[in-house]
């Protein structure tokens, strides 16, 4: 299947062997060589993605913009009815500058009293890559 991403189509291929196209996150170790490897373009996307928005803002050293502010927003009044929207906020600025090949369809924050006690947000993030019909999903957690 071939994505559009930017002018480039991307096509997840096998017929130059078993060539892959990132690391598996989290990183764990692999069968066959030191670490688990994507071989879609949809998969390494997600591991991109599962990057991105794990990763906290100033985390980085030379990129101390990459990342989102969500382990902030844990810190702040989470039954307020704003909340929702910035986490939408925070995860949408980051993908538009650093994954600008992904296009969020839904994001669904999870702020039922048990998570609230626990201090922690569940969120389930719908998206496509590039101009495909396909979406697909992943789902993380924030823990304060």
């Amino acid at each position: 299947m071939a994505y559009e991403i930017g002018r480039k189509n991307v096509v997840d291929t096998t017929e130059f062997g078993d060539y892959g196209l990132g690391l598996k996150l989290p990183i764990e170790r692999g069968n066959r060589s030191y670490f688990d490897i994507n071989y879609t373009t949809i998969e390494q996307a997600k591991s991109n993605l599962r990057n991105l928005l794990q990763t906290r803002k100033g985390e980085r050293i030379i990129h101390s913009d990459f990342g989102t502010d969500l382990h902030k927003l844990m810190f702040e009044q989470i039954n307020d009815e704003n909340f929702s929207d910035r986490v939408f906020d925070s995860i949408d600025s980051a993908i538009k500058k650093w994954l600008p090949y992904i296009v969020i369809e839904n994001i669904d924050v999870d702020l039922s009293p048990e998570n609230i006690d626990r201090n922690r947000i569940d969120v389930t993030l719908e998206f496509k890559m590039g101009k495909t019909l396909e979406t697909d999903t992943i789902q993380f957690t924030i823990t304060g």
